[in-house]
């Protein structure tokens, strides 16, 4: 375990506060990973940006860096996942697995990708068959691929109706953690897990806080603050009504429910945008609403205490975090005056709220062939999506939509 850590938080936001000394960025690149990114319109029925939660850079034993990303032709039809692998500077088409002709059936939403050890695997819902679907790739041999239900137990488990809204992550020890969700009254979040000899479960619990019902719980952004605890940064619904959800999941042998609070005040928290546990055991959450106009907010939980505001970040549209395991930087990418900005500053030692008027600040132009004002997601290379450490900068940013949505840029170092 490294002594310091380094903390990313990628951000979109178009106020900001004091600009420091630039940090060195500038030696980071934009790339482009695809430009056939599956995106629909009209605006929101499946931008190309739709569930930032399901895709990041992952990084192979081999050093090199990989992306999936799903290909359809309509927002009822994810037919393909493809797979891109880094080399010499450019990103290349090494593989996929066809959804169609292996089920015969429809799996509708985006598909969510882990990387473990060499194989990528992919979770994604049939929602005619109604079962948990997997997809892997080995990224040495990449015609060594494939997709089959999901067993648990001795028989592909049967999916109640209405349901979707996936999620996965590996865990710093290597096992890997799906999740669903079911719309209902209330919904119901499903998690299940394997250590490597069979998937467990799974545990049922309803979305539920201090008895207020949600339909449905999804968007589901994960980091682990210890092997064996997932936190997750989401969203539930309720008529139209949104509010960002944390959402603790403990894996032993007694099977425990999923633990869900809210994050802090509710005129705060509609969207959520991300999760990062520090070395302490302290959470910090970024979220965002819309109403009267863009405006993010970052809440802190301290280990064992309760998450409280602690400042607002007016114009804020999307955020991330990366966790460095090599070094001892914390990144904010911001949106100001058409220019993305790049904001650093040192976590080594880390503990209580964030401050991010210490960091430093250099100002990061976009390619002309994109427009990377307000992205439609920020993908992060981080350890809830593979077992290799993290090391450098590196994440994925899709175009505004709807005009550029259908491309993907990395942004980050050359490696």
């Amino acid at each position: 375990m490294p002594t310091k850590a380094t903390i990313v938080l990628l951000s979109l936001t178009a106020l900001l506060s004091t600009l420091l000394l630039p940090t060195g960025a500038g030696a980071q690149t934009f790339e482009l990973i695809t430009d056939q990114n599956r995106n629909h319109a009209p605006p929101g029925a499946m931008a190309g940006g739709w569930g930032p939660h399901l895709r990041s850079v992952m990084r192979s034993p081999a050093g090199e860096l990989w992306f999936a990303y799903d290909e359809g032709p309509d927002v009822q039809h994810n037919q393909a996942i493809r797979y891109m692998r880094r080399t010499g500077g450019q990103w290349i088409h090494a593989g996929f697995n066809d959804l169609t002709t292996i089920f015969g059936s429809r799996i509708q939403q985006n598909t969510a990708h882990v990387m473990v050890g060499t194989f990528i695997y992919s979770y994604g819902i049939d929602v005619d068959r109604r079962r948990l679907v997997e997809c892997s790739l080995n990224t040495l041999v990449t015609s060594h691929k494939g997709c089959s239900d999901v067993v648990i137990g001795s028989q592909p488990y049967p999916l109640p109706n209405n349901t979707n809204y996936v999620g996965a992550a590996v865990s710093p020890g290597g096992f890997r953690i799906v999740w669903w969700s079911q719309v209902g009254a209330p919904g119901k979040l499903f998690h299940t897990w394997n250590f490597g000899g069979g998937w467990n479960g799974p545990v049922v619990t309803p979305a539920v806080i201090s008895g207020n019902s949600y339909a449905n719980i999804g968007y589901l952004r994960p980091v682990f603050s210890s092997d064996n605890t997932l936190e997750l940064l989401g969203q539930m619904e309720n008529s139209g009504f949104f509010v960002s959800t944390h959402v603790s999941i403990s894996i032993d042998n007694s099977y425990p429910q999923a633990v869900m609070g809210w994050i802090g005040p509710q005129s705060l928290t509609t969207f959520p945008e991300d999760i990062w546990a520090d070395r302490q055991g302290g959470l910090h959450a970024i979220t965002h609403h819309q109403s009267p106009s863009n405006t993010g907010a970052y809440f802190h939980k301290p280990a064992g205490g309760s998450w409280t505001f602690v400042q607002s970040f007016p114009g804020l549209t999307a955020a991330r975090f990366q966790e460095d395991d090599c070094g001892e930087i914390l990144h904010l990418l911001a949106d100001s005056n058409g220019s993305l900005i790049l904001r650093s500053g040192s976590v080594a030692g880390h503990s209580g709220p964030l401050d991010f008027s210490q960091f430093s600040s250099t100002q990061v132009q976009w390619p002309k062939s994109t427009d990377l004002s307000q992205p439609n997601a920020i993908y992060t290379m981080s350890r809830a999506y593979q077992t290799q450490d993290v090391r450098g900068l590196h994440f994925a940013l899709v175009g505004r939509s709807p005009a550029f949505d259908h491309q993907i840029f990395h942004f980050g170092d050359p490696d």
